[in-house]
């Protein structure tokens, strides 16, 4: 059986709407300390850059918006824009222009680019876009991070409490691993340290999906990482494998059931990321209730409901009375 495929896209956007100031804090520190983190961080809708992908042959990056508010000035509109492909690609420093300059004229505010450059190439390091004719210039730069730079600094990772400290390492994993047990053992690692280093019972879970969605294992090797998973939690006060989870994954050791096994787990961990950012602690209470008692149908209803924006009173009608 193939191994699942690993989901960077998801893995990044939910870390990055979940832990957005340990991000900045993480990655660009400098403009983390010009940011108003008092005030409301504001995720706006992309569909801008939608309509401009649709002429991309192919994704593998995570796009996001958001508004922040400065300590040092006015409102700034921020595009984060993740970069995850595995290879090159030659036309991404003019696609990073072309958004930056639709997003200006859209909204006509400052607009600031961030790049995180999560392929393996040492040298691949597209920081800026130049056009010059007849005297007619435009540019643009902005500033990147490379994963692979982190590679000699593993140790400070690993001490290191800032949520994208163990998904950096995921990376970094799937640089210097292959599929075996080098790289379940480095997993296992991972998610062992997530509960070493005092995270909330919401950090482990939501950083766990990331780090899961990066660092898929063959079905043989992923096994033994639940057991493993599984002894070391009956030692701990917080249990990321709940009993649908759980259900999800000893569905997923038959045959054939790999696929489905997937998109259970999926669908789980977007009903908790989108339930936590749109209802705050309602939302985890609510989610905490439906999985308590999930169905397929029921999974899917909620999934619905919270994408289509209802109250939290029509959440709790569809998980029903206790």
């Amino acid at each position: 059986m193939p191994v699942p495929r690993a989901d960077f896209d998801t893995a990044w956007k939910r870390a990055i709407e979940i832990f957005l100031d340990p991000f900045f804090a993480f990655f660009f520190p400098i403009v983390h300390a010009d940011i108003d983190w008092a005030q409301p961080q504001l995720f706006q809708p992309t569909e801008l850059l939608a309509e401009s992908q649709k002429t991309d042959e192919r994704r593998g990056y995570v796009d996001l918006l958001v508004e922040l508010a400065r300590r040092s000035g006015p409102p700034l509109l921020v595009l984060v824009h993740i970069e995850v492909q595995n290879r090159q690609e030659s036309g991404f420093a003019e696609r990073i222009f072309r958004y930056h300059t639709r997003l200006r004229a859209k909204h006509h505010q400052q607009v600031a680019t961030f790049v995180i450059l999560a392929d393996r190439s040492a040298r691949w390091r597209p920081n800026g876009y130049r056009d010059d004719i007849w005297g007619t210039t435009v540019e643009l730069r902005f500033p990147i991070v490379k994963l692979r730079d982190f590679i000699p600094h593993r140790a400070e990772l690993e001490a290191s409490q800032n949520p994208f400290a163990p998904i950096v390492l995921a990376h970094l994993t799937l640089y210097t691993t292959r599929q075996g047990a080098a790289r379940r053992m480095a997993k296992f690692g991972i998610v062992r340290r997530l509960y070493e280093q005092g995270y909330t019972k919401d950090a482990i879970i939501h950083l766990f999906r990331s780090i899961d969605l990066i660092l898929r294992l063959d079905v043989s090797e992923e096994q033994l990482f639940r057991t493993e998973l599984r002894n070391f939690e009956k030692e701990q006060t917080v249990r990321i494998l709940t009993g649908i989870e759980q259900l999800a994954l000893e569905e997923g050791r038959e045959e054939g059931r790999e696929e489905g096994r997937e998109e259970i787990l999926t669908l789980i961990g977007s009903i908790r990321d989108e339930a936590t950012i749109h209802y705050g602690a309602a939302g985890k209470a609510l989610v905490h209730e439906l999985l308590e008692r999930p169905t397929a149908t029921r999974l899917s209803e909620f999934a619905a409901a919270l994408r289509s924006g209802v109250s939290v009173e029509v959440l709790r009608t569809l998980i029903g009375p206790q």
